[in-house]
């Protein structure tokens, strides 16, 4: 029967043999304290992160995610408004360039044409010959200039001969580069003008603070 405070327990005789090597190598003078040694050995569990940091943890993710989510949506119908305006910008060219050749139909002429649209670029009408639209226009006395569409490829621009000669004049009295000032001095059709000629390689600003044509 054990020593009051004791438990006796059973081991395998090699496992008992084992123990007896330990005790001698590290100099313990018993069993028991070869199984104190032993257990006080034993790793540290890890020490847990305090609960409520846990939840704040998982409070904070849920915010994160919620936000992520936000912005998907948004971001989801943002591209969609663009999707909608890039049809109706193509539409809306479809149905410009329907009305340019309905007016080609109507009208008796091309300088009728030209003459009420001042400045025509070949590029923006759906003609099935334009070669042969460009020569009848040279017959009629329109102003007819090569050079480059807004895409670099090539392109023609018809001009009214009356709004060629005012054209001109305005440009002479141009001395700013800037293109808001440019386009209040010769309105819209002659600042659509002015850029076919500049891309063009027609009008350039030079070192006397003035615009020059080359054609």
């Amino acid at each position: 029967m054990p020593v009051k405070g004791y438990r006796s327990i059973t081991v395998k005789e090699e496992l008992y043999r084992e123990l007896e090597k330990f005790m001698k190598e590290f100099n313990l003078t018993s069993l028991n304290d070869v199984i104190a040694f032993l257990l006080s050995s034993r790793p540290q569990q890890a020490v847990q992160a305090p609960t409520y940091e846990l939840e704040y943890l998982r409070d904070r993710i849920d915010e994160l995610s919620g936000r992520i989510a936000e912005l998907e949506s948004r971001i989801s119908a943002v591209e969609s408004q663009l999707q909608e305006l890039q049809a109706i910008k193509g539409q809306q060219a479809v149905e410009d360039s329907k009305k340019r050749v309905n007016l080609l139909a109507k009208k008796s002429s091309i300088s009728d044409i030209v003459r009420e649209r001042k400045v025509e670029l070949v590029s923006e009408l759906n003609l099935k010959n334009p070669g042969k639209f460009i020569e009848r226009a040279r017959d009629e006395g329109i102003v007819v200039l090569e050079g480059f569409s807004y895409d670099g490829s090539q392109d023609t621009a018809l001009i009214d001969p009356e709004f060629w000669e005012e054209f001109k004049e305005k440009i002479q009295q141009l001395n700013s580069q800037d293109e808001g000032k440019i386009a209040e001095a010769l309105g819209a059709e002659g600042f659509k003008l002015f850029r076919f000629l500049q891309r063009s390689g027609m009008l350039y600003y030079g070192t006397d603070g003035k615009w020059h044509l080359s054609t």
